[in-house]
């Protein structure tokens, strides 16, 4: 069995206080490897180690907290080098409660002392390699399939950013950043259904700019552009945030505004109004523009009574 192994192996440290333990395991090295490194260790030392493939530690005798706590030194050496070299408890077979010890505080593997004969030392060194073998390759695996699932959150994440991104642009009038017709067709819809479900009110204003072809045919439709943007940012400014504002097409607009009579309805659009006369008044002078009103409709589902949105 000897001869299936290979020659460098192993580096193995001993923590023990029995000299004849520490004999016997050298001889049973010895005899299954040829020349090998051992380390022996003191327990009532700081546990100091240098390269290891394998870590023995001697149980007998010791209580169960003192096996935990070899075990956790142990492991701790081998952190700080880097190793992920297995750890291999000894025990008497008579006492078993050192077993469990071990194996909960993170020991690899837990056999009776009697195992470290030359007959029966290579096996437990290679079922020892193997299990810790098994355990890097599980940690690995592990490893990589937390870091698999965060990539995949990542994309998951870039992925919804970005149909949010393209569902804002297919409802959004890009010039001004208000909602476009196609969806105030569906909220309209939707708002109407709820007030006449609950018996609410719900107000359109209907605006349309005065002097905007004049602006387009003496400044060029840039600055028509930007007249329309100005009537973008005004309306944003005035409404509140329950209402809705969208771009119908060309220079016309409309606001929604439920739980609203049309009294207060035609106040808001009042309101608008001012301040959009003295936003493009003073735009006008900057840019050398005739100045251009507003005119608005409004209608409400109890003033009103539509039979329907459209309506």
């Amino acid at each position: 069995m000897a001869d299936s192994r290979p020659i460098s192996f192993p580096n193995v440290a001993l923590v023990s206080e029995d000299p004849a333990l520490v004999r016997a395991l050298g001889e049973a090295l010895e005899h299954c490897y040829g020349s090998t490194s051992l380390q022996s260790v003191s327990s009532r030392s700081a546990m100091v180690l240098t390269r290891v493939d394998l870590v023995l530690i001697d149980a007998h005798g010791r209580s169960r907290e003192r096996v935990e706590g070899l075990v956790l030194d142990a492991k701790a050496a081998l952190d700080r080098l880097a190793s992920e070299a297995p750890v291999v408890v000894l025990g008497d077979a008579q006492d078993l409660d050192w077993v469990d010890a071990a194996i909960e505080s993170g020991a690899t593997d837990a056999v009776d002392r009697e195992s470290v004969s030359p007959d029966r030392l290579g096996l437990v060194i290679e079922r020892a390699m193997a299990r810790a073998e098994v355990d890097v390759r599980r940690v690995m695996m592990i490893r990589e399939l937390k870091a698999t699932n965060n990539q995949l959150k990542s994309k998951n994440a870039g992925l919804e950013q970005r149909i949010a991104k393209l569902e804002a642009e297919a409802w959004t009038d890009p010039l001004t950043g208000l909602a476009n017709r196609w969806q105030l067709e569906n909220r309209l819809g939707q708002m109407f259904a709820e007030a006449v479900r609950y018996g609410g009110d719900l107000s359109c204003v209907m605006i349309d700019l005065d002097g905007f072809k004049e602006v387009n045919d003496s400044a060029g439709h840039a600055m028509g552009d930007e007249l329309l943007r100005l009537v973008g940012h005004v309306i944003s400014d005035c409404i509140r945030q329950s209402d809705f504002a969208a771009r119908y097409g060309g220079d016309e607009f409309v606001l929604v505004m439920p739980q609203t009579s049309s009294d207060v309805a035609l106040a808001v659009a009042t309101r608008l109004q001012t301040m959009f006369r003295e936003q493009a008044r003073a735009w006008g002078v900057d840019c050398g523009c005739a100045g251009c009103g507003m005119s608005v409709g409004i209608a409400s589902l109890q003033q009103s009574r539509p039979i329907d949105a459209d309506q």
